[in-house]
C-alpha cells in the first residue's frame, strides 16, 4: 500500500495548473497558455524524429501558445532504450524544442539525452503577455524511487536557458507546481522518503523560483506556514497509528492486494502497513521479528522528522532529514 502525501497547501492560488491528457508522459499547463498535444506523424514530431535519429522511440509532444499572442512553443520527447535495456541500449530521454514551424533543438540537461524515460512536464509563463518566458519542469524516472527533475525556460525568440535544480530529485517522477502565496511565482514541491521504506510515508520539499538567478532554489523559510500543515499532519499520522493499536479492527482493510490499516485525514485516505506491522501465524518467526522492527524504525523516523518540524517552526535548527547543510 502506497503511503503518498496530498494535503492543503499554504495558500490556494489564483489560478492553478491544469492536466493536458493525451501526451505519453504526463503534462501540465498553467490556464494562461491554451495546448493541445502533437503526435509524431505531425510536422513537429517529424522535425523531431530527424533531429533525434533512427534509434529514438515513442516520440510524443504539445505545443502552447504564449498568453495574449499567436506565437506558439512545440515540446516533444524522444525516448531511447526501454527498462529491460533491449539490445545493449540504456534508457535514455531527449526533450525537442521549437517555436512555431521553425526547427526542433535539443535542449542539453548537460548532455542531450538524460537517464530514464520522461515522467512529467509542466509549463507556466513567469507574466501574462507576449514577453512571458515559458518556465518548463520535467522529471525523469527509471522506474525506480528516485527521479530527476531539471527545468529550463524558453524566450520569446526561441532562445533555450537551462534553470539550476541544486540536483532537484522527487519520488516515481511525480512532484507538484503550485503558487503558495498566490504572488504569481509558482513553487516546485518534490516528495521526499521519510520513513527509509519503499513506496512509504513521504514529505515535500520547496524550491522558489529564482528569476535573477535562473534557478529553482530551496525556499522552505519563505514558506513557513506550508510546514505548518505538514507538522499537523505529522501529528495526526502519530496520534491515529496509536488509535489503530488500541483498536485495529476498527480500521483493518482487506480490500486489494492485501490486509492493511486505513484511515482517513481531510477527505485523504491514508494506510498504515510502513508504520505498523501486521502479524501473520503463518509467518515465519525470524521474518516477523526483522518486519516488526522495520515497522517501528519507520515509524521513529516519522516522530523523528515532526519533532524536527516543531524544533525549526520554534526557530531553532533545520530539520537534520532535510540534509541540507
Amino acid at each position: 500500500m502506497l503511503l503518498g502525501l496530498s494535503w492543503p497547501c499554504a495558500a490556494q492560488a489564483a489560478e492553478q495548473l491544469r492536466e493536458l491528457p493525451g501526451t505519453v508522459f504526463h503534462c501540465e499547463l498553467h490556464p494562461w497558455l491554451e495546448g493541445r498535444t502533437l503526435g509524431a506523424d505531425s510536422q513537429a514530431g517529424y522535425a523531431t524524429a530527424e533531429e533525434l535519429g533512427m534509434q529514438v522511440l515513442n516520440i510524443s509532444g504539445f505545443m502552447v501558445n504564449w498568453p495574449k499572442s499567436a506565437r506558439s512553443c512545440r515540446i516533444f520527447s524522444g525516448q531511447y532504450g526501454d527498462m529491460l535495456g533491449s539490445g545493449g541500449q540504456p534508457l535514455e530521454t531527449s526533450i525537442c524544442v521549437g517555436l512555431s514551424d521553425n526547427d526542433m533543438q535539443i535542449v542539453d540537461f548537460g548532455s542531450s539525452r538524460t537517464p530514464g524515460f520522461l515522467s512529467k512536464v509542466a509549463v507556466w509563463p513567469d507574466q501574462r503577455d507576449a514577453d512571458a518566458r515559458l518556465v518548463v519542469l520535467a522529471s525523469f524516472s527509471n522506474g525506480f524511487e528516485e527521479s530527476a527533475v531539471r527545468g529550463f525556460s524558453v524566450s520569446p525568440d526561441g532562445s533555450v536557458s537551462m534553470l539550476e535544480m541544486s540536483n532537484a530529485s522527487t519520488q516515481w517522477g511525480e512532484f507538484q507546481v503550485s503558487d503558495l502565496d498566490d504572488n504569481g511565482s509558482y513553487e516546485l514541491l518534490c516528495y521526499r522518503n521519510l520513513d527509509g521504506m519503499l513506496g512509504g510515508l513521504s514529505y515535500r520539499s520547496v524550491r522558489g523560483y529564482d528569476q535573477a538567478s535562473g534557478g529553482y532554489l530551496p525556499a522552505a523559510q519563505q514558506h513557513r506556514r506550508f510546514f505548518e500543515l505538514e507538522r499537523d499532519w505529522l501529528d495526526w499520522v502519530i496520534d491515529t497509528r496509536s488509535l489503530i493499536i488500541a483498536n485495529p479492527l476498527s480500521y483493518f482493510n482487506e480490500e486489494g492486494s492485501g490486509a492493511y490499516y486505513q484511515a482517513e485525514y481531510k477527505g485523504m485516505s491514508y494506510g498504515f502497513d510502513t508504520v505498523i506491522f501486521i502479524d501473520n501465524a503463518g509467518y515465519d518467526r525470524n521474518v516477523a521479528r526483522d518486519a516488526d522492527f522495520q515497522a517501528r524504525e519507520a515509524f521513529r523516523r516519522v516522530r523523528n522528522y515532526r519533532d524536527e518540524l516543531n524544533e525549526w517552526l520554534a526557530g531553532g535548527e533545520t530539520p537534520a532529514t532535510w540534509g541540507i547543510q
